[in-house]
């Protein structure tokens, strides 16, 4: 098979191309903190586990397509494991990718963020323009209808645009804060106006979608988010809530048609078990690969793997309201405290890149490239411990959601071990995906919880919105990195912008709002015959390229875009200078 693996450090660590035996994991598990099964569970399917080597371009590491199995001829059928059921098929109620991925095949958004471009592009909108620095024109693509007969026009795109505000959708909350107000000018144009300048007002209507109000208002919300209308190149076919959602091609479709002409996403929880429906060909691509699956898929003819830096960052949240963590000293001791290379090198097999202090990739706006990560120190972080008087004698929970994330559980049990080693108790509670996000969302995720973050589009504003006092989720609370962040948001020249945020991360560095991990590189796997399989960094499945190929070999090349595409370089440059 062919693979291509991310950037990683080897500093202290085996060198790149050396082999880590059985025994040498055990022991290394011993010092993350981990018990001797769950490092076991790393090494199934291979005696040794294969260290990453960097390479900066993933396409030209991923080989031409082994034969794959037969095809019917017209019939291009692709089937895809996700770890997650949707939650909804509403794209107004979620801002889960396992959803978003499904809902948004239906209900088109208004723009398409091209990370190969690095711009918007028109996709419900035609043209945009800014009036003014309070107000955007929205030009709507004529002759679009919904799969229902409705017309997509103004009203349609009023009433979506009210409707998300009145939902817990961070960008329809965002909207709301703004006091957004909607005007229809004809049928096929509005003007959006908000109460303070908002430079993202195009980069959250990338979030939007548009949907038929006629037949929202006649079956309802919770209707809808089961069987939902949209204008989008497929439609549903059948929700079996748990198991699989089965999308056909609109053969109405007003844009080019996807050569697809059926895709199912099944949910399959269990990593191992994704693996499994992919080698025997019940699924065609799966997401979220787990670790400990590497070396079975590398081995296999027929199977590739594929990373692509992604948009989403890795840290523990703190709630600084809890009297153990209030003081900026536990939580820069906390920082000391984990060995987050080691996590990276030893339980993500180098697929992913250590935070430099910071929760902001380097290829997203607003990267402060003068922080630096907090180095593994223990003594230091015993010593900033005793001197805030830390309470040694009372656990500290941290949650952490299991199978959400690549690692997860091992991540946050690693992490646990580590604080133990300076004296401090956690424990680790695991939750599953539907009581974590449920926990997330009411606020009630403390003290700490293990989380991952992406941003919805390339500016640092989503990560650093989300430390905000008052954010969904929140748990820090810094009036000084709120007006900072606050002013960011009103701030339309990106350069100002920057520096503002250079300010709050400077702040968030030195009063850490987490314990800052890593940035996550997304693993994907899938049948060779799957052709022109785009890689986003925003965890999106781009559908609009894939083929499958018939009983012939195809030629089965994975491309990728986005933070991949347009930060090679930064990629190069990581891998050389280690960081």
């Amino acid at each position: 098979m062919t693979t291509s693996h991310g950037p990683y450090s080897t500093d202290g660590h085996p060198a790149a191309g050396s082999r880590l035996s059985r025994r040498e994991l055990v022991r290394r598990a011993a010092a993350l903190g981990l018990s001797v099964p769950t490092a076991s569970a790393l090494l199934v399917g291979s005696d040794t586990i294969g260290r990453a080597a960097p390479s900066r371009h993933l396409a030209e590491s991923i080989g031409a397509a082994r034969p794959g199995g037969n095809q019917a001829s017209g019939a291009q059928e692709l089937t895809i494991a996700q770890g997650l059921d949707p939650e909804s098929l509403d794209p107004h109620a979620t801002t889960v990718s396992a959803s978003e991925n499904v809902g948004t095949l239906i209900a088109e958004r208004f723009v398409h963020y091209d990370y190969a471009q690095n711009q918007n592009v028109p996709l419900l909108a035609a043209e945009w323009a800014s009036v003014d620095d309070l107000t955007w024109e929205i030009s709507l693509r004529p002759g679009v209808t919904f799969t229902n007969g409705e017309p997509m026009n103004a009203a349609a795109a009023k009433f979506s645009l009210e409707r998300i505000m009145t939902k817990t959708h961070a960008t329809g909350k965002r909207l709301a804060t703004e006091e957004l107000a909607i005007e229809v000018v004809d049928d096929l144009t509005i003007r959006l106006r908000t109460k303070t300048p908002f430079p993202f007002m195009i980069f959250e209507l990338g979030r939007i979608s548009v949907v038929p109000p006629g037949y929202v208002q006649e079956v309802g919300d919770e209707a809808y988010g089961l069987k939902p209308v949209g204008t989008g190149p497929f439609v549903l076919q059948e929700w079996v809530r748990g198991d699989r959602a089965t999308l056909t091609r609109n053969e109405q479709y007003w844009g080019n048609k996807p050569a697809l002409t059926k895709v199912t996403f099944r949910a399959i929880p269990e990593p191992s078990s994704r693996t499994a429906a992919l080698q025997t060909g019940e699924v065609d691509l799966i997401t979220l690969v787990s670790i400990s699956d590497i070396p079975t898929i590398e081995e296999a003819e027929n199977l590739a793997l594929a990373a692509e830096t992604s948009n989403r960052s890795m840290f523990v949240r703190f709630d600084t309201a809890d009297p153990r963590l209030k003081d900026t000293r536990v939580r820069q001791a906390f920082n000391y405290a984990v060995d987050k290379q080691l996590i990276v090198d030893e339980l993500l097999m180098g697929y992913g890149q250590v935070l430099d202090g910071q929760p902001v990739g380097a290829h997203i706006l607003g990267h402060h490239e003068g922080l630096e990560a907090y180095p593994y120190d223990p003594d230091r972080a015993k010593t900033l411990l005793d001197e805030a008087d830390f309470d040694y004698d009372t656990p500290l929970i941290l949650y952490t959601p299991v199978g959400r994330y690549a690692a997860d559980k091992e991540i946050a049990e690693a992490i646990g071990g580590m604080l133990g080693e300076v004296g401090v108790k956690i424990d680790v509670q695991s939750l599953e995906w539907g009581v974590w996000i449920g926990k997330y969302n009411d606020g009630t995720l403390t003290p700490m919880t293990f989380i991952g973050i992406h941003t919805f589009y390339p500016d640092a504003f989503t990560l650093l919105n989300l430390h905000v006092t008052g954010s969904v989720g929140g748990t820090y609370n810094n009036p000084a990195y709120d007006e900072i962040v606050n002013e960011a948001a009103r701030t339309v020249d990106a350069e100002q912008r920057r520096a503002l945020y250079h300010r709050a991360l400077q702040l968030m560095h030195d009063d850490p709002a987490a314990l800052f991990l890593h940035q996550q590189q997304d693993l994907y796997a899938y049948n060779t015959r799957v052709e022109n399989f785009v890689l986003r960094p925003d965890e999106m499945i781009d559908l609009s390229t894939i083929s499958v190929a018939g009983s012939q070999a195809g030629t089965g090349p994975m491309r990728r875009r986005g933070a991949g595409a347009a930060a090679s370089d930064i990629e190069e440059d990581r891998a050389a200078t280690d960081r």
